[in-house]
């Protein structure tokens, strides 16, 4: 499995996308996918925000490895 991140961290906006506007993308052998997320904060709080949804991802895809 793979994910990926992208986005607009602040303190401005970036090409057009609000600060905290970020997008998440994963693939894993079955299919792929992509997340929208609406971030409230400072760049670093944005920047904490967006890890920690990568890595819930990343946990729930994990969860469903091996399971028929």
């Amino acid at each position: 499995m793979s994910v990926s991140t992208t986005g607009a961290g602040g303190p401005d906006a970036e090409d057009g996308h609000p600060a905290g506007e970020v997008y998440l993308g994963w693939a894993t052998r079955d299919g792929v996918g992509h997340r929208q997320l609406a971030l409230d904060g400072a760049p670093g709080d944005v920047i904490a925000a967006t890890v920690d949804a990568a890595v819930q991802l990343l946990t729930s895809h994990a969860a469903d490895v091996g399971k028929p």
